[in-house]
């Protein structure tokens, strides 16, 4: 039994849209910062601590902005951007894993959405381009 292949301008379609939940879910995440930087400098923490935490609060966000716009640039890449955006599906899905981890359950089903979607290379007719 073969899978159903889907048109090459739906794939680009759906790898666009999974680009974009990950530009979302970047932003969202770092909407969050505001409420992160008070927490922190009225607790007791090592000054250290103090200082790293939103550094490292916005580096996730970074991740994830990061991915969404190389999947654009891959996404007119064709044929030669299919693994590049299957490497993108599996860090998504990655992330989502690591979302579920903290109990982050509306982002975790963002990112798993964005995976399935940049994933969408996989059954991509490219015969017809």
């Amino acid at each position: 039994m073969t899978l159903p292949k889907i048109k090459y301008k739906t794939t680009r379609i759906f790898q666009f849209v999974g680009c974009s939940l990950l530009i979302f879910i970047a932003f969202f995440h770092l909407s969050g910062i505001n409420f992160i930087i008070p927490i922190v400098e009225n607790s007791n923490l090592e000054p250290f601590l103090k200082d790293i935490i939103p550094v490292l609060f916005v580096h996730p966000s970074f991740h994830l902005f990061a991915l969404g716009a190389l999947g654009i640039f891959s996404i007119f890449l064709k044929h030669n951007g299919a693994k590049f955006m299957l490497a993108l599906s599996i860090l998504a899905l990655i992330d989502a894993l690591f979302a579920l981890y903290l109990m982050a359950l509306m982002p975790a089903a963002i990112l798993t959405l964005a995976s399935i979607f940049l994933g969408s290379t996989l059954f991509t007719d490219y015969s017809k381009n």
